[in-house]
């Protein structure tokens, strides 16, 4: 069973990327076939980021071990958010006409946020690896992996910034992340007040 499990959550971790490549090839993507990959693959990346921010929080909250289900799998989860956000950036490059776009980004404070996220990915991608985990120690690793609350939040600030149309999406991708993750904090408080008066 667990191995199913684990070849369904790769499976629909290379989906959207599979589903983008055969639209090329069809030429369904649209008139502006990059424009619309560059959409996609960042909406992907934020998705998953999304519930893998929310699955630990939310199990905690219900008691229901859907986390479990995901145990094993983080690093491949990860690894998939960025290798879609290095798409992402890719795809944004090549939509821009190439890097001589970068002075321009003065105007445009929402490529700050991606890039602070992306450079924070790379992190955590490069130390997902064991070797590198145990050189760090558990506890470091740990600690430096939390960082992925941080990437959530600048790549949803970010995509709330890149269009109109993103904004009120970007906002329930946040309030869903943040309010799973205080309801988790309250209770372990709650628990812990009323050990402490028993």
């Amino acid at each position: 069973m667990k191995k199913i499990i684990g070849w369904a959550i790769h499976v629909a971790l290379v989906t959207p990327i599979l589903v983008l490549i055969a639209l090329a090839f069809g030429n369904r993507l649209g008139v502006d076939p990059v424009k619309t990959m560059l959409d996609a693959t960042g909406t992907t990346a934020l998705v998953i980021l999304t519930i893998s921010l929310s699955l630990t929080p939310f199990s905690r909250l219900t008691h229901w071990r859907i986390a479990k289900i995901f145990k094993g799998k983080s690093r491949a989860i990860g690894l998939a958010v960025f290798w879609y956000v290095s798409a992402h950036l890719c795809l944004q490059i090549l939509y821009e006409g190439g890097l001589g776009w970068l002075p321009e980004t003065i105007d445009k404070p929402f490529i700050y946020f991606g890039m602070a996220g992306w450079g924070i990915l790379l992190v955590l991608a490069v130390t997902s690896w064991d070797r590198i985990k145990r050189r760090l120690g558990g506890k470091a690793w740990k600690r430096l992996h939390r960082m992925a609350y941080v990437v959530g939040i600048l790549a949803m600030i970010h995509y709330g910034m890149a269009g109109k149309g993103h904004r009120d999406q970007a906002l329930v991708y946040l309030l869903i992340v943040l309010g799973l993750r205080a309801a988790e904090k309250l209770k372990s408080h709650c628990q812990r007040t009323y050990t402490d008066r028993g």
